[in-house]
């Protein structure tokens, strides 16, 4: 009987060294003093625990511009099961080089000795220069425990290298072409629209385009509307942008090809400030047809011979025969001898406008005075006005001949002048027509009168020159 005990006992020993946790206890012993067959307790089951390793390339390359991806493989080594794992990948540096999306992966579980794949799109700016990047994956990660047992937090880590080179590029923008819109000849106070085709000749992306116009004045060129500064963010190498700007004419613009430059500036590829400017031409057609134009017509003054103290009296009339209107009038009549022909009223009179093919009558006294001379007096008539065009004027002059009374001889009865010494004088002149246009041709009659009533004058010879202080020419 002991021995069979004996068996029993080297047999349960056996058992305890090869399972663990088996707890083995002896019964009671009877009073025969024989023990009884012992107590086995089974083992708790535990789960084993994952192992989560990161298999990816060391180093990967690109060029700046370029985008690509990294794959990533998340390999559980252990023989537990792994569940709740999270993948992120986060790049070192100033944004040169990153991640091209959300950043982050999650895998629900992975059971011991298998594995999954994610992956990561990484983007490469155009202006990243030359070196390596880091890019971390970090990996956390749970066990898969028993129910009512806490799961367990792993991580694991993983650093990649990214090498980037660059090429050597330059940005280019050129003026492609130029549009003048909806001519390229326009009228003096025309609305137009400036056109510019910007293309980028080079093999990098031109960043911080700014467009602008210089030489916009109200006497010519001014914005209709919008802001006199263009922008656009980047053109890349081979594309193309377009850029406008809504213009106003002068209705002052004189005819011909007018300037004005377009400013463009940029940066290049190395973030270097680009500044070019770059002329263009618009052609004005002339607007004189579209002006107002004022003409003297009905004009009347003393044709014949005046005694002193005798009233002038001068009428004309003025008729705006142009398409616009005339602003501003200022009609000036002054006597050019005060010592024999003075102002009886204002010799300025001034008009707010005449409309086109209205008349406007206009009137001036004059006074021939008592110490006068037997001559001829010229009166300036000045008539100055503008219009949305240009400012203009132009001059009329007249005559009024004067006969002085008789001066008192030292004997016998007064002198008559127009028997003294004979002299010949200008006592009337007319042109035909009777406003001139510039440039034009026309005729001017003269009457000569001798003072002498008595002695002819003859070898009579006659000079015709400018008399600059009495030519207005402005």
């Amino acid at each position: 009987m002991r021995r069979i005990l004996s068996f029993i006992l080297m047999f349960l020993l056996i058992i305890n060294m090869a399972v663990p946790f088996v707890a083995v206890a002896t019964g009671p012993v009877p009073d025969n003093g024989e023990q009884l067959p012992p107590v086995v307790i089974p083992p708790q089951p535990v789960e084993p625990d994952p192992r989560l390793y990161i298999s990816s390339n060391k180093t990967y390359t690109g060029e700046a511009g370029e985008s690509f991806r990294i794959p990533i493989t998340i390999r559980n080594e252990g023989d537990g099961s792994a569940k709740n794992i999270s993948v992120r990948a986060d790049f070192s540096g100033n944004g040169e080089v990153y991640v091209d999306g959300p950043g982050y992966d999650n895998i629900r579980d992975l059971r011991g000795n298998s594995s999954k794949n994610v992956s990561f799109d990484v983007k490469i700016d155009k202006a990243a220069p030359n070196g390596s990047y880091t890019l971390t994956i970090n990996v956390e990660y749970e066990n898969n425990p028993l129910f009512g047992v806490p799961a367990e937090k792993y991580s694991s880590t993983e650093t990649l290298n990214v090498r980037v080179s660059t090429k050597v590029t330059s940005s280019a923008l050129t003026i492609t072409r130029v549009d003048i819109m909806p001519s390229n000849t326009i009228n003096a106070g025309d609305n137009l629209v400036a056109g510019f085709e910007i293309t980028n000749k080079g093999d990098a992306p031109a960043r911080d385009v700014k467009v602008s116009l210089n030489g916009l004045t109200s006497e010519g060129f001014s914005l209709s509307s919008g802001l006199n500064n263009k922008t656009v963010q980047s053109i890349e190498p081979g594309k193309k942008t377009y850029l406008y700007f809504e213009l106003k004419s002068s209705k002052r613009l004189s005819a011909g090809s007018q300037e004005l430059e377009m400013v463009l500036s940029y940066k290049d590829s190395k973030a270097e400030p680009v500044e070019e400017i770059n002329k263009f031409y618009i052609e004005v057609r002339s607007n004189a047809d579209q002006s107002s134009s004022l003409i003297m017509e009905k004009l009347t003054y003393p044709t014949g011979t005046l005694g002193q103290n005798k009233e002038v009296d001068v009428n004309f009339v003025l008729r705006n025969q142009g398409q616009m209107d005339a602003k501003n009038v200022m009609v000036t009549a002054e006597s050019q001898d005060q010592g024999g022909l003075v102002a009886k009223t204002v010799s300025i009179i001034k008009v707010p406008a005449i409309a086109p093919g209205e008349s406007k009558e206009l009137n001036f006294k004059f006074l021939t005075s008592k110490g006068g001379d037997t001559k001829n007096y010229p009166i300036t008539i000045t008539v100055e006005y503008s219009d949305e065009i240009s400012a203009y004027d132009f001059t009329q002059y007249i005559g009024v001949f004067v006969v002085a009374p008789p001066e008192p001889g030292p004997v016998g009865p007064p002198k008559d002048p127009i028997k003294s010494t004979p002299r010949l004088i200008i006592d009337r002149y007319d042109f035909v027509p009777s406003l001139v246009p510039a440039g034009e041709n026309f005729s001017m009659n003269l009457s000569f009168f001798n003072t002498n009533s008595e002695k002819t004058v003859k070898n009579i010879k006659i000079f015709l020159t400018e008399y600059k202080n009495l030519l207005n020419l402005r």
